[in-house]
């Protein structure tokens, strides 16, 4: 099958004071996706360390949380890129061959598995947004994911914050409408919890996440 294999599509759009600009989208797989972890690394780190995630980043992890979607052959990681630079990707993978937290989650709920599929993350640089390539990247990767044998459904899970959160920027808007226009109905009673250091804190502390889930 065609999406097995490394993927290109360039599509024009206008950056920042009316630039035109050849952004690249590139599926990435195996061998190709193990050399590009460091830069994949350092993005999410630049991207979780805003609001609502505030992380703090942490190499070795990102290295080990990476290396499970290149050991798992129904994977999907899409970045986008201008010239080599990575600006933009979005991960997914089998939910029963992710990451305990989210399998223990539907487990308790005795909620099927088998026909979910993943979506990790959709992240993007600042200065790249509201340029139509996040909603570019996400189109890529249902597409790729409905080729797939066997899913019924794409789940995520984004992370809960009380909306008095005293580190919640005044232009803060959570992702809600944009998934919900794309189908998804939120979940607020499957919730799995992960742990990560906060920037500027000493210890980890466990965050919950809720899940959105969309039929396909």
């Amino acid at each position: 099958m065609l999406l097995k294999f490394i993927v290109f599509v360039a599509v024009l759009c206008f950056g920042l004071g009316g630039k035109l600009m050849a952004i690249d989208y590139e599926i990435l797989k195996g061998e190709r996706l193990l050399s590009a972890i460091d830069d994949l690394a350092k993005l999410r780190i630049e991207v979780f360390k805003e609001y609502p995630y505030l992380y703090e980043g942490d190499m070795s992890y990102e290295r080990k949380y990476l290396k499970t979607y290149a050991s798992e052959p129904d994977s999907v990681l899409i970045v986008a890129k201008d010239q080599d630079k990575f600006i933009g990707a979005i991960t997914g993978i089998p939910l029963k061959k992710s990451f305990q937290e989210l399998i223990d989650c539907y487990e308790k709920q005795n909620a099927s598995l088998d026909e979910v599929y993943y979506l990790g993350e959709i992240v993007l640089q600042k200065e790249y947004r509201s340029q139509g390539i996040g909603v570019k990247l996400y189109e890529e990767f249902e597409w790729h994911v409905r080729f797939l044998p066997g899913f019924e459904k794409i789940a995520f899970c984004e992370v809960k914050r009380e909306e008095s959160h005293l580190q919640k920027p005044p232009e803060y808007k959570n992702l809600d409408e944009f998934w919900e226009k794309r189908g998804y109905e939120k979940l607020p009673n499957r919730v799995a919890y992960f742990s990560w250091k906060e920037i500027g804190s000493e210890e980890e502390t466990k965050h919950p996440m809720v899940f959105f889930e969309k039929k396909i």
